[in-house]
């Protein structure tokens, strides 16, 4: 009985740890400050190509190259 209970506490464990694996990524907040003063963030999962400062083009809720 006592080897059950452990055993059942590490497969949950082990479920965990692959879960965590599997449903993890990246996602890289970027915010733009409008030529209107108005200020956006944008959640994307690639990394984006910009640099702090650059001028950006605003595509629906999507960032592009200017």
């Amino acid at each position: 009985m006592t080897a059950l209970g452990s055993g059942g506490g590490t497969g949950r464990y082990v479920g965990n740890e692959a879960q965590k694996k599997v449903a993890s990524k990246k996602v890289w907040v970027t915010t733009v400050k409008t030529k209107e003063g108005a200020v956006r963030t944008f959640a994307q999962e690639p990394q984006p190509h910009g640099q702090a400062g650059q001028i950006v083009r605003i595509q629906g809720d999507q960032l592009g190259k200017f």
